[in-house]
């Protein structure tokens, strides 16, 4: 298994946040775990790790409260993207 790879999760969160739509984080199991190469400094710019590492901003409070589908009220959401990660 890899995992989230942090940037194309929070990239995606601030443009729709900024847009001004919510953004809940689903996933499958309810569950994430950050892949180890997307939290190197190669990979993950200085303003972005702030984000990260702050347990405060929006992003990790949406992680930290992180969905499975069965949480969501199809009634109340309209999905705008998904983003699915495939493994070989």
């Amino acid at each position: 298994m890899t995992g989230m790879f942090v940037t194309e999760a929070l990239h995606p969160f601030n443009v729709f946040r900024d847009a001004g739509f919510e953004v809940d984080l689903v996933s499958e199991t309810g569950t994430f775990q950050a892949d180890w190469l997307s939290q190197q400094k190669d990979w993950l710019p200085d303003e972005d790790r702030k984000v990260w590492e702050d347990s405060n901003s929006a992003f990790r409070k949406g992680l930290d409260a992180h969905l499975k589908p069965s949480d969501i009220d199809p009634s109340k959401v309209r999905p705008l993207t998904s983003m699915r990660h495939r493994t070989c």
